[in-house]
């Protein structure tokens, strides 16, 4: 194949130019697209997103009461939380920071969309324009450009997020594993931002933390769902246990 003549080398030089300052230009707007589209969102709602899509979790109550305040005080910034967890927390510097770039797309959009990048996506963002955007500008750019259904299942992980925070953000009853499990099967349809509010339900039991008196008949404790632990105390009557049976109660019944 014959080389282009040099005209059509230059012009097609010049049309790549474009093309790039056009997609650079895209990408400085997007701040301010989010920034408009935020204006509807409560600060609360805003930094459980970035919990979502930078640590994968809803927000323990302690932690998004500090960043509220924060913010609401003028000592930090949305933007500065996005940069202050990508580059000081232990949390996400052990985890998403230990990653490769093309590892940490994919997580991003895992976190945020419950699905895999597209091929021209993944590529742009690992390979091209947007390789070396920093990551805590890459979660606001995804946020900024997001689909009407991908943003729909970032709204339910929210919810979802908020629900759990309220109901067992606590210092008494966060757990990291219940927090990451609120969001994570999180999707578009409503269904399952309702099964997420049920599981956290189910650790906000109201036998939790309390102390039950057993007898020396058969003692029944129950719970909605979820890991249980019974620990058995001694008195000075009574140093072992005996225990006949164990039944798992279903929604269906015993299994």
């Amino acid at each position: 194949m014959l080389p282009p003549p040099p005209q059509l080398k230059n012009l097609k030089n010049q049309m790549l130019k474009r093309i790039s300052c056009l997609v650079i230009g895209i990408f400085c707007l997007l701040p301010n697209a989010l920034l408009a589209q935020n204006q509807q969102l409560s600060i609360e709602q805003q930094i459980q997103e970035i919990y979502i899509g930078l640590l994968g979790r809803a927000a323990d109550a302690a932690g998004l009461a500090y960043w509220q305040q924060d913010i609401a005080e003028g000592r930090m910034t949305i933007e500065n939380l996005r940069a202050n967890i990508v580059n000081l927390q232990p949390e996400y510097l052990n985890g998403m920071g230990k990653m490769s770039r093309v590892q940490v797309v994919n997580k991003l959009y895992d976190n945020l969309f419950k699905r895999v990048p597209d091929a021209a996506g993944l590529i742009y963002w690992t390979e091209e324009g947007g390789k070396n955007v920093n990551i805590d500008q890459l979660v606001l750019a995804l946020s900024a450009g997001a689909s009407e259904a991908d943003r729909l299942i970032i709204d339910n992980k929210v919810e979802a997020a908020q629900y759990y925070t309220e109901k067992a953000g606590g210092k008494d009853s966060y757990d990291p594993s219940a927090a990451e499990a609120a969001v994570k099967r999180v999707g578009k349809d409503r269904s399952t931002v309702e099964q997420s509010k049920e599981k956290t339900d189910s650790y906000t039991d109201s036998n939790i933390g309390k102390l039950i008196m057993g007898t020396d008949g058969g003692d029944t404790i129950t719970r909605k769902d979820g890991d249980y632990r019974v620990d058995f105390v001694a008195d000075d009557a009574r140093d072992t246990f005996e225990i006949d049976s164990v039944t798992v109660a279903g929604p269906n019944g015993p299994m």
